[in-house]
Formats: C-alpha cells, sequence, structure tokens
C-alpha cells in the first residue's frame, strides 16, 4: 500500500504540472489561431483521435497488466509488441486515407488530418514505453516524462507564435517533437529497465493479438465516444462550431487530473492484489471511489455559476458562445470522475470484455443522440448528448463493479452531497458580481470545511493517506 500511496503522489503532482502545461497551449493555440482554425485543429485531432487505439491495438493496456503480474515477460513481450505495432500502423494510415478523402473536405483540412495521423502514430510508440514504467510501478519516470514533453511542445509552439507561421507548420512542429519523445523512451527504456530487440515471434504475437483485442475495440470505442461529438459537428454545424464547442470541452479535461492520476496509480496494484490479495485490493479500490465520488458536483455547480467569466478569461470575447456549452457540459464530471476509475479497475480484473459491451450501448446511445440534437443545437446538443451518455455509462459501470467489489451505489450519500453543495453554490452566485475570483476562493473553503465537518471524508482519512506517504 505504501507504493500505491507514493505513485498516486507522484502522478498526480506530474499530472497537475502537465495539464496547467498543457491547458496553457490549449489557451495560445486557441488565442492564436481563432475560432475557425482551431476548429480545424480540433476536429483533425478528433478524427484521428478515432484511430489512437487502433494503432494502439489494446497493447499497451496489455503490457501494463501482464508485466506487472510477471516482469520476466517484459522483454519478448516488449519485441513482439513493437513489430506488431509496426504493422497496424501502416494499416491506419491507409484507413485514415481512404476515409478522409472521401468526406469532401478542403485540401487544407486534409493535411492537417495527414499530420495529425502521424503524431497520433508516434504518440501511441511513445506510449509502448511508457506502459513499462507503469507495469514495473516507477511512477516517476512517468511523471518526468509527462512534464518534459508539455514542456518541449510549448516551447515549439511559442515559437511558431512567434515566427507567425500557420496551423499545418505548427502541426509539422508537433509531430517532430513527438518522434523525438519516442527515439527518448526507446533509449531509456533499453538502458533502465529491459534490454530487447524488435522481434516477430508469430505464437507470442497472435497471443498478443488475441488477448489485446477486448482492450482495442473498448479503447477504440471509448475514443469513439469522445471525438465521434467533433466530427458530426465538422460536418453538421462546420468549423467555427466545432472550435467554440471544443474550446469549453477543453476547459473540462484538466479538471480530472486527479481520477486519472488515480486509476492509472491503481491498475497495476489491483492487476496484481486481485491475483495475490483480493481484500488488499477491494480495500483500495473503495478508497479511491470514495475520494472521486466528492469532487464532481461541487465542481460542476462552481463552473457551471462561473462560466462567462472563466471563458472570458482565457479564451477571451471572441468565444463569448462557449460559455453557455460549458454551462452544461460541466455536468459531465460527477460521473467521468468515477467511471474513470471503474473502467480502469474492471480492465485491471480481466473485466474488459464487459467494459466493451457497456461502452457500445454508449456509442450507439450517444451516436443516435447527436444526429437528433446536433442539426437543431448545435453544440448545445452536443453537449447534453455527452451529459446524458455519461451518466448512463456510470450507472451501468455501477451495476458490474458492486458484483465485483460489493460496492453498493448509496443514494444517501449523493443527496448528502448534493445538499452539502447547495451552500457553496449560494455563497459563488452571491459573491459573484461583487468579485468572481472571491466567490470562487469562498466556495471552495466552505465546501472543504463542510466536508470535514460532516465526516463524509474524514481527519482519520487524510491521515490514513499521510502516514503512508511518510513511511514510504
Amino acid at each position: 500500500m505504501n507504493r500505491l500511496t507514493s505513485n498516486s503522489i507522484i502522478l498526480t503532482f506530474a499530472n497537475i504540472i502537465s495539464l496547467i502545461i498543457a491547458f496553457i497551449i490549449i489557451v495560445l493555440l486557441t488565442r492564436y489561431l481563432g475560432v475557425v482554425d482551431y476548429g480545424k485543429y480540433a476536429f483533425a485531432k478528433a478524427f484521428t483521435g478515432i484511430f489512437l487505439y487502433v494503432a494502439d491495438l489494446g497493447l499497451n493496456t496489455l503490457l501494463i497488466r501482464d508485466i506487472a503480474q510477471n516482469k520476466n515477460k517484459a522483454s519478448d513481450y516488449l519485441g513482439n509488441v513493437i513489430s506488431l505495432k509496426i504493422i497496424i500502423s501502416l494499416f491506419v494510415i491507409g484507413i485514415v486515407y481512404l476515409i478522409i478523402n472521401k468526406m469532401n473536405y478542403p485540401q487544407t483540412t486534409i493535411y492537417i488530418v495527414y499530420l495529425a495521423t502521424g503524431i497520433i502514430i508516434m504518440t501511441s510508440f511513445s506510449n509502448i514505453f511508457r506502459s513499462i514504467f507503469i507495469a514495473f510501478e516507477r511512477m516517476s519516470y512517468e511523471g518526468s516524462f509527462m512534464i518534459i514533453s508539455e514542456i518541449i511542445l510549448l516551447i515549439g509552439l511559442i515559437s511558431c507564435i512567434v515566427l507567425k507561421i500557420n496551423l499545418i507548420n505548427i502541426m509539422i512542429t508537433f509531430l517532430f517533437a513527438w518522434i523525438f519523445f519516442s527515439l527518448m523512451l526507446i533509449y531509456i527504456v533499453q538502458k533502465r529497465f529491459v534490454k530487447f530487440k524488435i522481434s516477430f515471434n508469430f505464437t507470442v504475437c497472435v497471443f498478443l493479438f488475441k488477448n489485446a483485442l477486448p482492450f482495442a475495440l473498448l479503447g477504440t470505442l471509448i475514443t469513439l465516444g469522445t471525438n465521434i461529438d467533433s466530427v458530426m459537428l465538422s460536418k453538421f454545424a462546420g468549423d467555427s462550431s466545432v472550435g467554440i464547442y471544443n474550446a469549453a470541452s477543453k476547459l473540462v479535461a484538466p479538471l480530472g487530473f486527479v481520477s486519472q492520476a488515480i486509476a492509472v496509480t491503481i491498475f497495476p496494484f489491483i492487476s496484481n492484489k486481485w491475483i495475490n490479495n483480493r481484500e488488499e485490493a477491494v480495500n483500495a479500490f473503495r478508497k479511491s471511489f470514495k475520494l472521486l465520488s466528492i469532487f464532481g458536483i461541487p465542481v460542476a455547480i462552481i463552473i457551471s455559476i462561473l462560466s462567462n467569466h472563466i471563458i472570458h478569461l482565457f479564451y477571451g470575447s471572441q468565444y463569448s458562445e462557449s460559455a453557455t456549452i460549458l454551462k452544461v457540459i460541466i455536468w459531465v464530471a460527477p460521473f467521468s470522475y468515477v467511471t474513470t476509475l471503474t473502467g480502469r479497475v474492471l480492465s485491471a480484473i480481466n473485466k474488459q470484455s464487459i467494459l466493451v459491451y457497456i461502452t457500445m450501448v454508449y456509442i450507439i446511445v450517444n451516436i443516435v443522440l447527436n444526429i437528433i440534437l446536433i442539426p437543431k443545437y448545435g453544440g448545445i446538443g452536443a453537449a447534453i448528448t455527452l451529459v446524458l451518455t455519461s451518466g448512463l455509462n456510470y450507472f451501468i459501470q455501477q451495476y458490474y463493479i458492486n458484483k465485483f467489489f460489493d460496492n453498493k451505489f448509496s443514494l444517501k450519500i449523493y443527496i448528502e452531497l448534493i445538499l452539502y453543495s447547495l451552500p457553496v453554490g449560494a455563497i459563488i452566485f452571491l459573491l459573484e458580481k461583487i468579485n468572481w475570483w472571491l466567490s470562487l476562493g469562498s466556495g471552495i473553503m466552505l465546501f472543504v470545511v463542510i466536508i470535514f465537518i460532516s465526516k463524509i471524508y474524514t481527519i482519520k482519512d487524510l491521515n490514513f493517506i499521510l502516514a503512508r506517504v511518510n513511511k514510504e
């Protein structure tokens, strides 16, 4: 449990720093490109993002799970995974080329998509070696890479802005950065973790392919669900709508850094303990679940009230329409904070096939609702769809989590959280007109006080974590 706590702290810190830098990159990019060009960039990222897990083939998740259980597999698995990735990457490039050229987009948009495809391929290769860091539970390496890579991308973007170059050249800069990252990670893994050679053992590759396929299908479905809204907005409403919608949605993602850090850290731990010490795995999950369940509702209330101020602060008046979308889309947070964890945990205990079925339902409902709502309501329709389908995903995952972890859904706790969040919303609403920074700070402080007074999250719980960090 000491290593788990330490790793969680390391990744949380790295996530905070890297997400701050990544957010600065997004803010600079949105302001520099403007609504229309940022819409093209967001579309290209969303369209190619759908193919990221096809390029990964679920092999990264399989590497983490299996190597965490048996480190002796690392060299053999790694050499064969690289071979499979090369084959799959060529397939992805061909598929993207065929599809984007059938969608009647302008040539400039098509070029941007080609470059974005190169970036996701190099991201996929980088993720192989990052999986080794996680499988060996050496989160300091993963955390360092997260921070360094974002700093390099930020420096590259600032250089592009100073030189006043266009979107295509910015994408070329990002592509070369990811090529460099891949080479750097190869060197680190070879020197510090495991010696490997690129190999192709047919038996091993077939085994890897068959076992990774559920992860690949699951990941592809998840990225499809994450990105389909931007792709459909692009076709139904144009680049401007995509830019406005993504400006709002990009503010939601960084708020999930704690859930992401905990989910990534707990994955190899539960994968290992589920076999060797199931009681400890269940205990670790319950504590993580409790922590993440607390924050979603107050975050949604705070952001929805202050959305106009937040959009103006980061993006300026040209993105003012994003404020209305942010008021809606932030309500994804109460669901996504928890499903980030529960999805990873189901994969860790080898129940990824369940996640595939859940995600298929999610995708079908998501596409149907987007087809109905986007043509009529544009970005607002896409935001409503995302909130509704995120809620659906949450409740279905809870049903299965309860089976394996006896983690009964407590309606009482969530009612209490809503009631405790109402005073927070009230004080923010009342103080907003005076000074919105004052209202934000007051609301956060009030919520922390309420949580400890109500004992939803106690000093004992906090000391439990701090004691283990100190022991480490």
